[in-house]
């Protein structure tokens, strides 16, 4: 698997042709040149996957399968209804497919997964505007929204259960019920993907809080046993497609130190100005020199250094400089717990990443 920027554009430009067939028990077969017939699970989680107005199948996924669907002459049917309909029509059968999944212990008794992954999301607590919840603790004794079965719902559970902190929580069908309930102050908050969170902000009176959990794969998903020539094709599409926008082990430790200047700069705003104002970070406008250090010691030392310095900022912070609030075109509230809860958050995900990619081996990569 292969760190690469989620962009619809890139999945049209990137997937390549790969044509072959798996005569396997209980595989889709095509007969002759007729297109093979696939049903395909989906549900409201827009960007990833969803129904626009007019009823036609949209988003990331739903890009991804028409592209392969084009090479490997498939026709696909995309049968959308709410997330626990779906995943229990793919237990009976009913659809061949599903979209926007991830893997859990579980799930994997009636459920094969595809290998590759997808995208990377996480779980994301939601706030009403005017909340002044700010760490997991805070949730204690309040009412949460999650989604009937999904695997955030299932995660934040297990998270709350482990800091023994009692939560009355309210499950739902769809995301947007949970963030209708907030929004109309029935909830204290709700639990969403980070990536659909950002679009229900747009739609309804909610905003992140600086609480965020658990990274997880999205992944395809077929009944046990059956159709996984069409996992077959998809893994080895997606294989295909992330050859351009792969990050070696090196690139994610120098993307880590280059990042701990922007960190110590914004942190040091909060310090100095009384209204800091924040530059948004995009990675692909921002070319990095890879070529700066000789060694993989020289990169650590420079990491560990630039740590130091962000630490002893962080011990001259005043509580008036904890408690400001900064503009950021990119989040409606911004302020030092936030970027510490983004620092550790980010130095997680890319060390995840170095861990994997120096496991697993060469021809899984």
């Amino acid at each position: 698997m292969k760190y690469y920027k989620s962009n619809k554009k890139k999945i049209i430009n990137y997937l390549f042709f790969l044509s072959f067939f798996f005569f396997l028990p209980f595989n889709i077969v095509q007969a002759d040149d007729s297109p093979l017939k696939i049903r395909v699970g989906i549900f409201q989680n827009k960007p990833i996957v969803f129904q626009d107005e007019l009823g036609n199948a949209q988003g990331l996924y739903i890009d991804l399968l028409n592209e392969v669907a084009k090479q490997e002459n498939w026709q696909v049917e995309f049968i959308f209804d709410s997330w626990t309909n779906n995943l229990e029509r793919l237990k009976q059968n009913d659809i061949n497919l599903m979209t926007s999944i991830a893997y859990t212990k579980e799930r994997d008794s009636y459920i094969d997964f595809s290998q590759e992954n997808v995208l990377t999301m996480w779980g994301q607590v939601y706030i009403g505007k005017d909340s002044s919840i700010q760490n997991i603790l805070d949730l204690d004794g309040l009412k949460v929204v999650i989604l009937r079965d999904g695997i955030n719902g299932i995660n934040f559970q297990e998270l709350c259960k482990a800091f023994d902190i009692k939560i009355e929580f309210l499950v739902k069908d769809n995301y947007e019920d949970g963030a209708k309930l907030v929004e109309m102050g029935k909830a204290d908050a709700c639990v969403i993907n980070n990536v659909h969170g950002y679009e229900l902000e747009k739609e309804y009176e909610i905003m992140k809080s600086p609480i965020m959990f658990n990274p997880f794969k999205l992944l395809f998903a077929v009944p046990e046993g059956k159709y996984n020539n069409i996992l077959n094709i998809l893994d080895s599409q997606l294989k295909g497609w992330k050859q351009d926008d792969f990050w070696t082990i090196k690139e994610h430790i120098i993307h880590l130190d280059y990042v701990q200047d922007i960190i110590f700069e914004r942190i040091y705003k909060f310090k100095n100005e009384e209204s800091p104002v924040i530059t948004p970070y995009f990675p692909e406008n921002n070319k990095i020199d890879n070529n700066k250090f000789n060694t993989i010691n020289d990169i650590l030392n420079s990491y560990k250094s630039k740590r130091n310095k962000q630490i002893e900022l962080i011990k001259e912070l005043k509580d008036s400089d904890i408690n400001k609030e900064a503009k950021h075109d990119q989040y409606k509230k911004y302020n030092i717990e936030l970027i510490l809860n983004h620092l550790l958050f980010h130095d997680y995900w890319h060390m995840y990443r170095i861990e994997e990619l120096w496991l697993t081996k060469d021809e899984h990569l």
